[in-house]
C-alpha cells in the first residue's frame, strides 16, 4: 500500500528578504547576513551531460563572464564544458529558521529574452522546476502573479504559493504567506544575461525553509539538491524546442 504524506505549516511568520542581488548572490547575501555559510562538501545532483562548447566560443565566454559574474577560473572552465556551476548555501537567522539552497549558473544556447519569456510563462513552470507536479496561476495584479506550486512525488508532496514578478533581466519570487503553505518560507530569482548574440548566462538563486520537524530532517538535503539542479532543467526546457525543429 502506498501512503501519501503531506506536511502542513500554517500561521507562521515570514520575513520577506527580497533584496536586490546586484553582486553575485553568495557574496552579497553573506555580506548582508553574516550567519550564512557555504555548505562545505554539500551533496550536489550531477546535471545532465551537455555538448562541449567549441574552444573559440569558450574563450569568448570566459572573457565576457569573468569580470561580470565574479566566477572563479575553475567555474568558468566548467561552464565552458557545458556543466552547471553550483554554490550551496545555508542560512540560520535564528533557532527556529534554517534556509538551504544556493546559487547555480549555466550557459544556455538562447538569447536572454527567449529565456525570460519561458520563465515568465508561469502556468508552465511545472516543466521548468524540478519535481513540480502542478503550477497554476491564481491571480495577476500590477505586474505580479500569484502561482500555486505542488512539488514532490506520489508519496511526498508540498503545496505552496509564490508571488512572481519580472524586473528587467530577472524574475523574482517569494512566498505568499497569506495562502496555505506546506513550507515555512522561500525566496529567490532567475536571471538571464547576454554572453553574445545567441547565448545567455542563466543564474538561479533560491533559499528554502521547510520548517522545523520531520520534513526538515528528512528532505532538507534533497530540496537543496533540487534547487541547485534547476538551471539544467531550464536549459533543457529552453533549448529543446529549437533542437526538435531541426
Amino acid at each position: 500500500m502506498m501512503w501519501r504524506v503531506v506536511w502542513r505549516r500554517s500561521g507562521q511568520a515570514m520575513i520577506l528578504a527580497a533584496a536586490a542581488f546586484a553582486r553575485p548572490v553568495q557574496a552579497q547575501v553573506a555580506a548582508e547576513n553574516p550567519t550564512i555559510a557555504v555548505a562545505d562538501g554539500a551533496e550536489q545532483t550531477a546535471p545532465p551531460a551537455a555538448p562541449r562548447i567549441a574552444p573559440a566560443r569558450a574563450g569568448f565566454i570566459r572573457s565576457r563572464l569573468a569580470p561580470r559574474a565574479g566566477l572563479r577560473s575553475d567555474e568558468l572552465r566548467e561552464l565552458e564544458a557545458g556543466a552547471v556551476v553550483s554554490r550551496p548555501m545555508q542560512w540560520q537567522p535564528n533557532d527556529e529558521s534554517r534556509f538551504v539552497g544556493g546559487v547555480s549558473y549555466v550557459v544556455v544556447d538562447a538569447p536572454p529574452e527567449v529565456v525570460l519569456r519561458q520563465l515568465s510563462d508561469y502556468a508552465a513552470l511545472k516543466h521548468v522546476l524540478p519535481r513540480t507536479r502542478r503550477s497554476a496561476v491564481i491571480a495577476r495584479k500590477k505586474g505580479q502573479a500569484v502561482v500555486e506550486l505542488e512539488q514532490g512525488n506520489s508519496l511526498v508532496s508540498a503545496t505552496y504559493s509564490v508571488v512572481i514578478a519580472r524586473q528587467g533581466s530577472q524574475v523574482r519570487f517569494w512566498l505568499d504567506a497569506s495562502r496555505p503553505h506546506d513550507i515555512k518560507d522561500t525566496w529567490g530569482y532567475f536571471r538571464a544575461e547576454p554572453i553574445d548574440g545567441r547565448r545567455s548566462l542563466v543564474t538561479v538563486a533560491a533559499l528554502v525553509d521547510l520548517g522545523p520537524g520531520l520534513a526538515r530532517m528528512l528532505f532538507e538535503s534533497r530540496v537543496q539538491n533540487l534547487v541547485l539542479a534547476t538551471p539544467a532543467r531550464i536549459r533543457e526546457h529552453v533549448e529543446l524546442p529549437k533542437f526538435a525543429n531541426k
